[in-house]
């Protein structure tokens, strides 16, 4: 992100300073008595952790939106499985489970979407008897996921866009037809 940063300030949408994308601090590791810097993002107010063997999964206040711009701008095809991602908490088997009649808008009063709803309680219907040479993403738990309210705004815009994408390049965008299709 540093690097990113560096390299792309003037024409970078989302505008960083130094101190928001990194912080150091200095921790001895009690086994071995080494001295260990542990990097973190100074404006979500967090502390390091205290111990370097966890994994550090924080993000920096609009990670994922530079993501999502730069899907869209290199490889579009998949912007909209990076944000169920994120914005729904699917994982990658289950993205590439996920059919056209799967996902449902929810709407209220004049239009409005409320809500977009993923069903995840059957395998899809494409892999049903898949008798390829690799195995399908699978399902941990099967369910209905909503895509979190903050987002539903920006996930039902790519995955509009997806679908007018998909039918753009000759693919069936049907009920029981994959919304992920490899080459």
């Amino acid at each position: 992100m540093v690097l990113y940063h560096e390299y792309n300030q003037d024409s970078f949408p989302f505008r960083y300073t130094g101190a928001e994308l990194r912080t150091a601090i200095v921790l001895r590791d009690e086994q071995s008595h080494r001295k260990v810097a542990m990097v973190y993002p100074v404006s979500l107010y967090l502390k390091a952790p205290r111990t370097t063997h966890k994994k550090n999964r924080l993000l920096v206040d609009g990670y994922l939106d530079l993501l999502l711009y730069e899907a869209k701008k290199y490889e579009p095809d998949i912007s909209l499985g990076i944000a169920l991602g994120a914005y729904a908490g699917l994982r990658e088997g289950e993205v590439v489970n996920i059919s056209f009649g799967a996902v449902r808008t929810i709407r209220r009063g004049f239009g409005i979407i409320s809500g977009l709803e993923i069903d995840l309680t059957d395998d899809a219907p494409f892999f049903k008897g898949w008798a390829g040479r690799t195995d399908p993403g699978s399902i941990k738990k099967y369910r209905r996921q909503r895509v979190y309210p903050d987002f539903l705004h920006a996930v039902s815009i790519l995955f509009e866009e997806h679908t007018v994408s998909m039918a753009a390049r000759g693919y069936p965008t049907g009920k029981d037809d994959p919304v992920f299709v490899n080459r």
